[in-house]
């Protein structure tokens, strides 16, 4: 199996830039607009949604631009960093939640987006 992409809504468009570009290092590959009975058909969402595609090394993340607002749920995206505690502080410093727990000998560490999206952040090689 591999992962081709992950798929989140975005409710702040300007977490695109600030998070996912500027801390998280990824670039934009394409933007386009999912037209709306593509939308409907497949997402029972009747209405046009711009979606950004970006990338950093194998990650690829389908970016959809809603008004429709997420609940909290479990759902997460783990994402290895070789500096995560650099990329939870400059996440941190632009306003974001960063959640920290210790669990063991280990530290956990979170950061949300704007839109309710987690990020689980991890070392990379562990």
């Amino acid at each position: 199996m591999k992962q081709p992409h992950i798929a989140l809504s975005i409710n702040h468009s300007e977490d695109i830039d600030k998070l996912y570009k500027d801390i998280f290092g990824m670039e934009e590959v394409k933007s386009f607009v999912l037209d709306r009975s593509l939308s409907k058909s497949i997402f029972t969402i009747d209405q046009d949604v711009s979606v950004q595609l970006l990338k950093r090394g194998e990650v690829l993340f389908e970016l959809f631009i809603t008004d429709k607002i997420q609940p909290m749920t479990f759902n997460h995206v783990c994402l290895a960093f070789s500096d995560r505690k650099e990329v939870c502080k400059a996440a941190q410093l632009s306003g974001y939640t960063v959640i920290e727990k210790q669990k063991g000998q280990s530290t956990l560490l979170f950061i949300k987006d704007k839109s309710n999206n987690i990020f689980e952040l991890k070392d990379i090689g562990s």
